[in-house]
Parts: C-alpha cells; sequence; structure tokens
C-alpha cells in the first residue's frame, strides 16, 4: 500500500487535529500573556493582543490548508465514492469480478494484514485513484493519484 492513505472519516480526524493544535497556541499565548501582564505597559499590551491575534489566524490558516489539500480531498470528484469509476457498483471494481475475488487465489490486487489474512482489494481508477475495498465490495478508503 502507498505510504500515503486516506480512509472516508479523515476529514472530521484532521478537523480535529488542527483545532487540538489552535487549542493548543491559544493555551500558551494566554500563559504568555497572564505571565507578562504585569510587566507591559498598557500600550504594549495592546500591541501584543494584535500580535497574537494575527499570529492565530495566520496560523490556523496554515493548519488549515494543510488539512485541505484539494487532491487528498474525498470533495474532490476524482476520489469521491460518487464517481462510477470508483463506486462499487462499478463491475471493475465488484468483489464478483474474479480478478477481485477473495476465493482467487492468484489475484495480485489483494490486500493482506502482517499476519496474512486477506482484509480486501485495491483498484486503480481511471483517474490514477487507487480504491481501497473490503471483501464485501465496500469502499474503505482511497489514495490520491500522485
Amino acid at each position: 500500500m502507498p505510504d500515503l492513505l486516506i480512509f472516508t472519516g479523515s476529514v472530521a480526524a484532521n478537523a480535529v487535529v488542527v483545532m487540538s493544535r489552535l487549542v493548543t497556541s491559544l493555551i500558551t499565548i494566554a500563559f504568555i500573556i497572564k505571565q507578562y501582564h504585569n510587566e507591559i505597559s498598557t500600550r504594549g499590551l495592546k500591541m501584543k493582543k494584535f500580535l497574537i491575534f494575527v499570529t492565530c489566524v495566520l496560523s490556523t490558516g496554515t493548519f488549515a490548508q494543510q488539512s485541505n489539500n484539494w487532491e487528498n480531498s474525498p470533495n474532490n470528484w476524482n476520489n469521491s465514492p460518487n464517481n462510477w469509476n470508483n463506486s462499487q457498483n462499478n463491475w471493475d471494481n465488484s468483489p464478483n469480478n474474479w480478478n477481485n475475488s477473495p476465493n482467487n487465489y492468484n489475484s495480485q490486487n489483494g490486500v493482506y494484514d502482517s499476519q496474512g489474512n486477506r482484509q480486501g482489494y485495491q483498484v486503480q481508477s481511471p483517474s490514477g485513484v487507487i480504491n481501497y475495498y473490503d471483501n464485501r465490495g465496500n469502499r474503505t478508503g482511497y489514495a490520491p493519484r500522485q
């Protein structure tokens, strides 16, 4: 399997990571403000608050870009389960297709765990996206084209 495997529920996981980083940043900033509050003047406090606000906005934008890359997004049509090329109802992706069948021991597209048990299969769509399915044909994830 490729290093980059995105499961369909990863958008929520990425949002949690972004929020946790943001909260960590805000806690750190609050601690710094509290620590130096008595040592700075009113004018300096306003400037520091402004700089902290700007830093938070810029860092949030950076985190959001990391988690919302369009090529990796499930909202991108190439990655969408609603795209016929990614659908389990497409014969190329179906578990009823002999090439994808768990009963075909010569299958070249099986996905196995570390104990050698078949977990499912992978199929590359014409757009280059690799779709991962369990043995019953349910799409469990994808890897965007590279």
